[in-house]
């Protein structure tokens, strides 16, 4: 099953196939991101893992690229876009999530991490502990201090105090239609959610214009329960 869009004012078309509604509309104009053409995503020649590889590499330097060619006001209209979906969808307001610090050019989520803060909902942080291991989730506030990880040089907190949080925003470059996602290829976010226990909901957040026919998932591939990007929700599998 493919990915469905949920819309805020849910007006069907009956000439697509069943379950899929319209896109979400917004208050201000709509961002033409999802209007760039992703000419690059191509297919690998084969089907072996190695061919496939090699691939996604090339389609995450595409991907980095395009998304840092975006001027300042293209991104900020997407990612308040993008906040005003995650915000009013209840399903993301649980009583703890993890959001990430952005990288890259990635969806700037850090306004809502202190909206959330307000509503008395818990906010964490990814962080690797180990090379090659499930991620650990440590508490974020207002006064957390920070230190640059070894690894990207992404800011974490000083403090380790783990949580488990029940719901994840989890940044990505490219999305397909079953709802997978192509990330930097570290492979960390797929190994926490293999690894974890009840699974939280884990939302991938980027760009409309980063939609691929498919990353040619592997075993190892952990599908999205939603993608978001500034035109709205795609549930997958429900």
């Amino acid at each position: 099953m493919g990915i469905q869009a949920e819309t805020t004012n849910i007006v069907t078309n009956k000439k697509k196939s069943a379950g899929r509604t319209s896109p979400r509309p917004y208050a201000s104009s709509p961002c033409s991101l999802h209007e760039l053409a992703p000419v690059f995503h191509g297919q690998p020649r084969t089907e072996d893992w190695a061919a496939i590889r090699d691939w996604r590499q090339q389609q995450r330097q595409q991907l980095i690229k395009q998304r840092q060619l975006l001027d300042r006001n293209t991104k900020q209209d997407a990612g308040a876009a993008i906040i005003g979906v995650l915000e009013n969808e209840p399903k993301f307001a649980d009583h703890s999530v993890a959001f990430y610090w952005p990288l890259e050019g990635e969806v700037d989520l850090r306004p809502l991490m202190r909206t959330f803060l307000h509503r008395n909902i818990s906010v964490a942080l990814p962080v690797i502990v180990k090379q090659s291991q499930p991620l650990e989730f440590w508490a974020w506030d207002d006064s957390t201090q920070m230190r640059p990880h070894p690894v990207w040089d992404i800011p974490v907190p000083v403090e380790r105090n783990v949580t488990s949080p029940s719901v994840l925003f989890i940044p990505l470059l490219g999305f397909d239609e079953q709802g997978h996602r192509l990330g930097h290829g570290g492979g960390y976010f797929d190994r926490t959610l293999a690894n974890l226990e009840p699974r939280p909901l884990a939302v991938g957040v980027g760009y409309e214009f980063s939609r691929m026919v498919s990353i040619y998932p592997q075993d190892h591939d952990m599908p999205m329960d939603a993608i978001v990007t500034e035109q709205g929700i795609y549930w997958h599998g429900q």
